[in-house]
């Protein structure tokens, strides 16, 4: 790994950038951070994993052009996601840290100031984070907006009650937080798939509140893209984020691992599902006795897709059948339905 400088006094805020494979999106990533206008003076620190594409030569270029604003992290060879998030973290040496990723942008220059400015003035916050606009491949008509549904201070049980109904409304490039100068923990680093949620139970359990912060426009882009980690969620990375969420158990209160279960009874669903279509009937087996420990025996719907999914791995013939009939049935019925008010409308 080449040598990352520390810089030569202490910053206001670090942004931390990791990086893999985002040729076509890291120069607008970076151009967005030094775009910021702001009355501190901050860094951004890039981890970037061995790319196998012009990711680090942009990245250097980049340096080139902004040396007194870049450090750069090169890896020596491919470490993976969350090693990288790790050492990019510990090279980090400001006061506030801001993320965000190597695929994403932030839109407009006030927004680290912004965010910088409610911290100072709240010293009761941990984390403070914004609306993002999500960016559709291929469908730059379809906007979604990631947000609360209003205005407030976020407690963490609120957002883990949240993210268990498998709704996460804080985008990682919308996070500006307070650092806290420890290592991060042994769950952490043990982690294989998701960075940015643990990092945020970590923070909280350090005490503070997660403020939202209410802008007319969002101030930056999450790309869903063919590239993305999220695109290809294959079931061997629906297991590795099983894994993940079972390692935050023990971090929390037991009071509050139901909002961790519904997540969990989500996720074992998932890779049901893919197990079933796949033919995978030991590793479905498997996870409906994982399910089966997650659901939440008040919710009758989560209960019926337990049992279909049950009925289907043990009777798949029998649930083919039945499947075609109720098919069947339903378009009989709908064209029956059809022609008597094409019939009604003639009289």
């Amino acid at each position: 790994m080449s040598n990352i400088n520390s810089p030569e006094r202490p910053l206001k805020l670090s942004v931390l950038m990791i990086t893999y494979n985002h040729e076509n999106f890291i120069e607008q990533a970076v151009r967005s951070v030094m775009m910021q206008e702001t009355d501190f003076e901050y860094e951004l620190v890039i981890g970037e994993d061995c790319s196998t594409d012009r990711t680090r030569e942009i990245a250097l270029r980049l340096k080139e052009e902004f040396p007194n604003k870049i450090r750069l992290l090169l890896h020596d060879n491919n470490i993976g996601m969350i090693p990288n998030m790790i050492a990019t973290y510990n090279a980090c040496t400001g006061e506030y840290i801001a993320l965000c990723e190597g695929d994403d942008y932030w839109t407009v220059p006030e927004k680290l100031q912004s965010q910088v400015d409610y911290l100072e003035v709240h010293p009761d916050c941990r984390v403070c984070f914004h609306a993002a606009q999500v960016s559709y491949e291929g469908e730059p008509n379809k906007i979604v907006i990631i947000k609360p549904s209003h205005e407030y201070m976020v407690t963490f049980e609120n957002w883990l009650e949240q993210r268990g109904k498998r709704f996460n409304y804080i985008a990682t490039a919308t996070i500006v937080f307070r650092a806290v100068r420890l290592p991060l923990p042994d769950w952490y680093r043990q982690l294989q798939f998701a960075g940015d949620w643990p990092l945020i139970l970590w923070l909280s359990h350090h005490g503070g509140t997660l403020a939202f912060l209410e802008r007319s426009i969002p101030m930056s882009i999450y790309r869903r893209h063919n590239g993305g980690v999220s695109h290809h969620l294959t079931t061997k990375i629906f297991i590795r984020y099983y894994n993940d969420h079972t390692l935050v158990l023990d971090y929390i209160n037991k009071n509050l691992h139901r909002h961790v279960y519904r997540r969990l009874y989500h996720i074992c669903i998932l890779i049901i599902r893919r197990c079933l279509d796949n033919n995978d009937r030991t590793l479905a087996y498997n996870y409906l006795k994982m399910a089966l420990r997650y659901v939440d025996h008040t919710n009758s719907g989560e209960i019926t897709l337990y049992l279909k999914l049950l009925f289907e791995a043990n009777f798949p013939t029998l649930y083919s059948w039945t499947s075609h009939l109720k098919h069947f049935i339903f378009s009989n019925v709908s064209a029956g339905v059809k022609g008597l008010k094409q019939n009604r409308g003639k009289h």
